[in-house]
């Protein structure tokens, strides 16, 4: 979000708190986005999503706050904007990562993993 944002005061962000706001989400193929969608039904509220776009263009959106963004912290790293902040939610939101590889490369994978 913005720094400007009205939540950007809070250490932590309720999902609860999130109700009435604009969202800016990534494309609606994305697993980031099908994971906002289910926390929305599952704090029983449905999003007012303003745009879908990739990260690269919700970007120029959060800082001149146009609405806030549900995003992974990983994929945020590499961004550096001064005039965006970054929140944790109260509530954790866990995702799982798979690893996929061609069977011809198990060796591989065996010796990295080990």
């Amino acid at each position: 979000m913005s720094k400007n944002h009205h939540l950007a005061n809070n250490k932590e962000i309720d999902f609860n708190d999130l109700q009435n706001e604009s969202f800016l989400c990534m494309p609606k193929h994305t697993y980031i986005y099908q994971l906002f969608n289910e926390l929305c039904l599952k704090y029983h509220f449905q999003p007012k999503i303003m745009m879908n776009a990739r990260i690269e263009s919700l970007i120029g959106s959060l800082q001149s706050n146009q609405g806030i963004s549900l995003l992974m912290k990983k994929s945020l790293l590499v961004f550096n904007h001064p005039n965006l902040i970054y929140k944790s939610l109260k509530q954790p939101v866990f995702s799982n990562i798979v690893l996929l590889y061609k069977k011809s490369h198990q060796e591989l994978i065996n010796s990295l993993i080990k």
